[in-house]
């Protein structure tokens, strides 16, 4: 993988989980942590912080991974969305991912990830302490 649109940096994350709820609020119209396509995790005791989002990556290996016709497609952006109607839930994109950021939608059994808020990356945008970043966008 030689580039991506989302960087993160979770030294700077203050676990404040604004990206989670925006970016729920953008896709179901509902302030759900738990429904946003990416999420974030502290451990309560070391303090430590991950980030799971997709960065985008470029060549995208989920894209590459999908044989579905039309369950995936690239934005001219660059970014990788996954069409819910066409996706057979067989979960190739998800194994292909390195950074573990597709998840299986609770309806219907298809696979989603972030799609760059339709270029906007909304948890990029909101981040307060910039520990989510979009390149290029």
């Amino acid at each position: 993988m030689s580039e991506v649109l989302i960087s993160v940096d979770p030294g700077l994350c203050i676990g404040c989980r604004i990206c989670e709820l925006v970016c729920s609020l953008a896709h179901t119209g509902a302030f759900n942590p738990k429904r946003g396509l990416l999420a974030i995790h502290k451990d309560v005791f070391s303090g430590h912080v991950s980030i799971t989002i997709c960065r985008h990556c470029r060549p995208p290996p989920c894209y590459e991974a999908c044989g579905v016709e039309g369950a995936m497609a690239m934005g001219p952006n660059g970014a990788v969305a996954i069409n819910p109607s066409k996706c057979t839930g067989c979960g190739a994109c998800a194994d292909a991912c390195p950074y573990g950021a597709i998840l299986r939608d609770g309806a219907g059994g298809a696979f989603a990830k972030c799609d760059l808020c339709s270029g906007e990356a909304l948890c990029a945008k909101w981040c307060p302490q910039g520990a989510i970043r979009a390149m290029g966008i």
